[in-house]
């Protein structure tokens, strides 16, 4: 195993638990969601360290991402505040559909495109990020702007763009495979 793979490992775990803990705290699960936050700090300053040293050949929006990651939870070192924490989950539900989408990117890595998982992992990588991605991340630029976050409306705003921009790109993949 490559360290690309124990990035993507480790990514997918970052997607499980960061999800799980924003639908958790969405629910009003008693966790402590500040906590969650600056792991996933930890986590996205960790991966922008690896794509910039180590890492081969990495696309550029992949490093904006991150970036736009590390901006966003800012605000939870110096400003906690529910408002911002019930925004951050909103957003953050949508790591849900990083997981089918890292397991696709290793099949596919590791050419294993036959394997039973690789064509339901990128269904459901296309379904998860209509409601997760497509239509969550309007919403939270919505609640950034009503609730004057006015400093990271440029960033969830590059970031919305940017999914819509990689949805299209996964929908023209599977139409060209089948």
């Amino acid at each position: 195993m490559n360290l690309r793979h124990i990035q993507t490992i480790a990514s997918t775990a970052h997607a499980l638990y960061l999800s799980t803990t924003s639908g958790l705290y969405l629910c009003g699960h008693d966790i402590d969601y500040p906590y969650s936050l600056i792991w996933s700090m930890a986590f996205f300053l960790m991966d922008l360290l690896y794509m910039v040293t180590i890492a081969k050949s990495v696309d550029s929006t992949m490093i904006i991402h991150h970036g736009i990651g590390v901006v966003a939870l800012i605000p939870n070192l110096f400003t906690p505040n529910p408002i911002y924490y019930y925004i951050s989950s909103i957003g953050f539900l949508s790591e849900i559909s990083t997981i089918p989408l890292n397991i696709c990117w290793y099949l596919h890595d590791t050419k294993q495109t036959s394997c039973i998982l690789y064509k339901p992992a990128g269904f459901a990588t296309i379904i998860l990020y209509i409601p997760f991605r497509l239509i969550g991340f309007p919403y939270t630029l919505l609640l950034l702007f009503n609730n004057c976050y006015w400093v990271l409306l440029p960033f969830a705003g590059l970031l919305t763009v940017l999914n819509y921009i990689w949805f299209f790109k996964l929908v023209k993949r599977a139409i060209k495979l089948n």
